[in-house]
């Protein structure tokens, strides 16, 4: 997991002793890698690249084959000398919860946290790893925001790491490492950021670059696409080229794709409304509400769906828009990705994860 934000603040690591890890950003279907690096000054990409993933090895985040994961992270570490990296651990296999501590001393936190742990995880505390991090003090208490998953979730992610050769120095919850990419840093307000996959979509809310929420639902662009295959009777592809081409743009010629399109991207619009106005409705037990969601950000390697932004838009009555990956990594005035912007949804998570190495530099 990550080293909670009160020990890296008070005990920041030297930037010029620090080497430089690679963001891994794995799910069901791909693995993506990304890594930063300062170039005249500026960070840009040093590399990154994806790496497909057969059906059945990963689902939900769960490693069913290490082997073939093995086999595939070692390939392409080789290939590209990689050692030390930072990896992504899938949503829907993390849990988060909020707690309201006495003052204390930080060494006592994790103590405290560990006694309360099995009242919020369906998980023995001796089964579990955890940490948090401090989101508010308080005259006689203070909030903090505790991440826990399942010892033999990142026990067989450090197996597969470990025997492919690489050295995995931070795990990180992948809406966190999404958060710190499209969450412009400094930005106080209340954000819902959606990541839209083929698989699955990541529902979750960041206030002061801590994601507070998150959900994950089984539904994501191959749906639609399969949707397309199955009305036309065409290959997947096929179905596919549609979706990108068509979106949920209304012309004559397009009329029945369209409304294929709309009947499956409304599941998602009613997933994100659900819990936008759960966030949105919900007060404390002292009836105080929460910092409105202002607006929504879109990511992932469905989110450029054309008209999805406008969909969503007006729909919920909410600005959503497309997210900026490189909104604490480069102004981009005067540097050109290698990663084509709409290819550059996916990579939001590994960029998120090597930006890590700079968060204090």
């Amino acid at each position: 997991m990550m080293i909670h934000k009160t020990q890296e603040t008070f005990f920041p690591v030297p930037a010029f002793l620090l080497f430089r890890s690679v963001g891994i950003d794995i799910s069901d279907q791909t693995i993506r890698y990304a890594e930063l690096a300062y170039k005249k000054k500026q960070l840009t990409v040093a590399r990154h690249g994806m790496v497909a993933l057969s059906p059945g090895i990963i689902t939900g985040g769960i490693i069913h084959d290490q082997e073939k994961v093995i086999e595939v992270l070692r390939t392409f570490a080789r290939k590209e000398g990689i050692s030390r990296v930072r990896v992504s651990l899938p949503e829907e296999q993390v849990y988060t919860f909020r707690l309201h501590l006495p003052v204390i001393a930080h060494t006592d936190i994790m103590d405290t946290i560990a006694l309360q742990l099995e009242e919020h995880v369906p998980i023995k505390a001796t089964e579990t790893v955890f940490d948090y991090a401090v989101l508010a003090y308080h005259n006689d208490a203070v909030d903090v925001q505790v991440t826990a998953v399942s010892k033999e979730i990142i026990d067989s992610y450090i197996t597969v790491f470990t025997r492919a050769e690489m050295t995995p120095i931070a795990f990180e919850v992948e809406t966190q490492s999404i958060a710190r990419a499209v969450v412009k840093e400094g930005d106080s307000g209340a954000v819902m950021i959606v990541d839209f996959g083929e698989t699955r979509t990541s529902i979750s809310v960041v206030l002061d670059g801590v994601v507070l929420f998150g959900t994950t639902i089984d539904m994501g662009g191959d749906l639609i696409t399969a949707s397309i295959e199955k009305a036309f009777s065409i290959p997947f592809a096929e179905a596919e080229k549609i979706k990108r081409e068509q979106g949920l743009l209304h012309t004559d010629t397009s009329s029945e794709s369209f409304q294929i399109i709309l009947n499956s991207t409304s599941v998602l619009r009613d997933e994100i409304s659900k819990n936008y106005l759960y966030w949105n409705t919900y007060t404390d037990d002292k009836g105080r509400p929460r910092p409105l969601i202002k607006e929504i950000i879109l990511c992932g390697g469905n989110a450029n769906l054309i008209g999805l932004p406008e969909y969503l838009s007006a729909s919920l009555h909410v600005s959503a828009r497309l997210a900026d990956p490189w909104a604490n990594i480069n102004t981009l005035d005067s540097y050109i990705p290698p990663i084509e912007h709409n290819d550059s949804l996916g990579y939001a998570c590994a960029l998120g994860l090597a930006l890590a190495d700079f968060e204090y530099d």
